[in-house]
């Protein structure tokens, strides 16, 4: 299992955030607890980076994961009645972008935690790294 260590540990924070809040709050509330327990941890997180789409060498627009975690991997974090198919397709879109292994979709609306793991079955090896895609704040 890829990461398994990494989004184990990713997830055991969204047990906790779930278990002590609940459910009704926004999604940023939970986008922030989850900051805040990652730090605890001494986890690396990017959050909501500014990331570039390209299309045959053409930039044609920008996108902003809710987080990266040690630059392995994507968490999307919702708050909602109940996960779809958009939401993964979401984390999927991330994946192939970023050409990063594996996205956890968090949901916090709901009174049990909802999660997926999704692999990126369009991961190719790829001089592309994160940092490439990173779009200067100016």
């Amino acid at each position: 299992m890829l990461h398994k260590d990494l989004t184990g540990s990713i997830l055991d924070s969204c047990f906790k955030i779930s278990n002590t809040l609940g459910i009704g709050f926004i999604e940023s509330v939970y986008h922030q607890s989850l900051l805040v327990e990652l730090a605890r941890k001494d986890l690396k997180v990017e959050s909501k980076s500014k990331l570039k789409v390209e299309y045959e060498g053409a930039v044609l627009g920008s996108f902003e994961p809710d987080l990266i975690v040690e630059n392995r991997v994507i968490v999307e974090v919702k708050a909602v009645e109940s996960l779809a198919r958009p939401h993964y397709a979401q984390a999927l879109n991330y994946l192939k972008i970023t050409n990063l292994d594996v996205a956890l979709v968090e949901n916090f609306g709901t009174s049990k935690l909802q999660y997926r793991k999704l692999n990126n079955r369009f991961n190719e090896s790829s001089t592309c790294s994160v940092r490439d895609l990173l779009i200067s704040e100016k």
